[in-house]
């Protein structure tokens, strides 16, 4: 019992830690644009919220970001070489 503790310890710690990942802070203002650029190509991007902004692709190694309205928003990036890179969008209502 106690080595199932232990082994159930490990894994939240491991899940916790790729919760956690380096996500890369990214603010846009609604109505305006933003460009991600990647040192390789894109292979896939997800988003999320697509109420608060979308996504679109530019060029091979490009992402537009545009801001549709205030919120918060996760943009996931799968590169060409197998790496993904995160991006904590918040898109911030003109004053």
């Amino acid at each position: 019992m106690r080595r199932i503790l232990q082994g159930m310890a490990v894994l939240a710690a491991f899940a916790s830690a790729l919760s956690a990942q380096d996500q890369t802070p990214l603010n846009v203002r609604a109505g305006k644009s933003v460009v991600v650029d990647s040192g390789v190509d894109i292979k896939r991007v997800s988003v999320s919220n697509p109420k608060v902004r979308e996504a679109v692709g530019i060029s091979p190694r490009e992402v537009g970001i545009n801001g549709k309205r205030g919120g918060e928003a996760t943009l996931v990036v799968w590169q060409d070489n197998g790496e993904r890179r995160l991006y904590d969008v918040t898109v911030d209502e003109p004053n």
